[in-house]
């Protein structure tokens, strides 16, 4: 005779699904959207409304439960899904990790030149609208480029053409439009645009994984004052040359020689050398010219006048193809959750959520999520038995390739991310427990890492933590082609530093504060 009764822990399932209508149950499956979770959690915060009634004794009356709000926490592997350089943004080809990731305000871009057919309208604009599923906002800026276009059946519009370079223009987080060059992008002017195809939209081709560098040298001035720095694929091609490396770069470019344009000079070099390229010194910098980063297709371009200052550092991150994903300030995505344990289902809808991270050396790498949404009453449910998981396994945290600043010497044993998204209700007397919802008010990025104590003349920390100094920051975990997460901090501070005691060796825990370049770019994560 079998034992009966009691409910295991370990028989447990958690689903995900990005809601098309937020609050609407995405419905997920266990075929399609399983995740491999660690210790899943569900809880409810109630609104318990206690009733203070007066009587002829002390004892307390009924209480009633108000609003509720469900919450599902549990840990996931940092990992991709094998096939993620191919750079396609669907719920079918994106990594689970990023899928979750969409729940806590970020939207994600393919990263192999190919972004999703958008949507014209050239009856009424010159616009081009980015596709609905992709979500969030395309997180391109005015003067971005160059990027191409590709025919998606029929012709293209008149005005655009295959193995042209353009630049783009922003309208909107959704919406943008193309221009004839940088400087007609800058100024507004973008091309008319006529004669749609027959399904009335293009296919855009972009580089994605060329970040924008920071145009502020390390001493916060920009010298000169005009200076304009922006990097892309090298343009003039057809087709259009793409980027492309094995593994992250951070390139390095340092004024050598100060001067005037044809006279100045800069020092290139890296923290990769094996995916990009040796280092090079002694370059002759014309305005507008391009430069090509080492051996990664990618290039910079300086425009200016007067003279470049000698020691001006600036940094650009070219990282391999495959997917980004960026934090959002609107048009945050919800998911649906389901979670279920040895017989009982719990739901959230409309959830969106945080996380933190743990990347310690020799371990696999964490992502501990906490979801918030709309209440759904548990119920009994049968555990499915159809789930289909990722099928590659986490890599162990090991040639990180952690580089703060330039300095990809320091000997670090663990760096973590906290993405301190606030998540709150929004109270709505018109729908059902008196709230409508949940979304994310604010967010205040934090991390750290504890490398050890080197000499001032090798690394200066206490300098750079009493000026407020903002560093680049970038690492990444696993190095195999379709399981390479980065991480990339364009402008980081040192917030506090504590002494901590390594078996005997000094090290020194870094509160790190994740701060904005241009906005929506404090933080991002190229799955690659």
């Amino acid at each position: 005779m079998a034992i009966a009764g009691g409910l295991l822990t370990r028989k447990s399932l958690v689903l995900a699904k990005v809601e098309v209508v937020p609050g609407t149950d995405a419905v997920p499956t266990a075929l399609l959207d399983a995740i491999e979770v660690i210790d899943p959690e569900f809880s409810i915060d109630p609104n318990v409304l206690e009733r203070e009634i007066s009587s002829s004794d002390l004892s307390p009356h009924e209480h009633i439960v108000g609003r509720k709000l469900a919450s599902i926490s549990f840990t996931t592997e940092a990992k991709g899904n094998g096939t993620e350089q191919a750079g396609l943004v669907t719920d079918a080809a994106e990594p689970k990790l990023a899928r979750l990731l969409r729940g806590c305000g970020y939207t994600l871009s393919g990263g192999q030149g190919l972004i999703e057919t958008w949507t014209t309208d050239f009856a009424t604009n010159n616009d081009l609208t980015m596709p609905a599923d992709q979500g969030g906002d395309h997180n391109m800026q005015t003067g971005d480029g160059p990027v191409q276009v590709a025919l998606n059946g029929g012709t293209l519009p008149t005005g655009l053409a295959a193995d042209v370079d353009y630049w783009v223009i922003r309208i909107s987080a959704t919406i943008l439009q193309l221009a004839s060059s940088r400087v007609n992008a800058l100024a507004g002017t973008e091309i008319v645009l006529s004669v749609a195809d027959a399904a009335g939209d293009v296919q855009l081709i972009c580089h994605t994984m060329v970040h924008r560098p920071d145009a502020s040298p390390d001493n916060g001035a920009l010298e000169p004052a005009d200076l304009v720095l922006y990097v892309g694929g090298q343009e003039g091609q057809a087709p259009m040359v793409q980027p492309s490396v094995a593994g992250p770069v951070l390139y390095t470019i340092t004024v050598s020689l100060g001067g005037a344009s044809a006279t100045a000079e800069v020092d290139v070099t890296t923290n990769n050398t094996a995916d990009g390229g040796a280092d090079v010194t002694g370059v002759v910098v014309t305005s507008g010219t391009q430069i090509v980063l080492g051996s990664s297709g990618a290039y910079f371009v300086m425009e200016w006048t007067g003279n470049l200052v000698l020691n001006d550092t600036y940094r650009i991150l070219v990282a391999p193809d495959g997917i980004r994903a960026q934090p959002i300030s609107e048009n945050f995505q919800c998911l649906t959750i389901y979670f279920y344990e040895d017989g009982l289902l719990y739901k959230t809808l409309a959830s969106q959520g945080t996380f933190t991270t743990d990347m310690t050396a020799g371990a696999f790498g964490t992502f501990e999520f906490t979801f918030t949404g709309q209440y759904v009453a548990p119920a009994d449910a049968v555990l499915p038995t159809n789930e289909v998981f990722e099928k590659t396994l986490p890599k162990q945290v090991e040639l990180g390739l952690l580089t703060f600043h330039s300095n990809v010497g320091l000997k670090v044993e663990q760096w973590t991310f906290d993405q301190g998204n606030n998540v709150v209700p929004r109270p709505d007397i018109n729908q059902t427990d008196g709230f409508s919802g949940v979304r994310i008010s604010d967010r205040v990025p934090v991390g750290g890492f504890n490398p050890e104590a080197v000499l001032v003349a090798t690394e200066d920390f206490w300098a750079d933590f009493a000026s407020a100094l903002a560093k680049v920051f970038t690492a990444r975990t696993g190095t195999t082609a379709g399981n390479q997460l980065v991480a990339y901090g364009p402008r980081v501070q040192t917030s506090e530093i504590a002494f901590g005691d390594r078996d005997g060796i000094r090290s020194l825990d870094h509160s790190l504060a994740f701060r904005r370049l241009n906005g929506n770019d404090e933080i991002e994560w190229v799955f690659a």
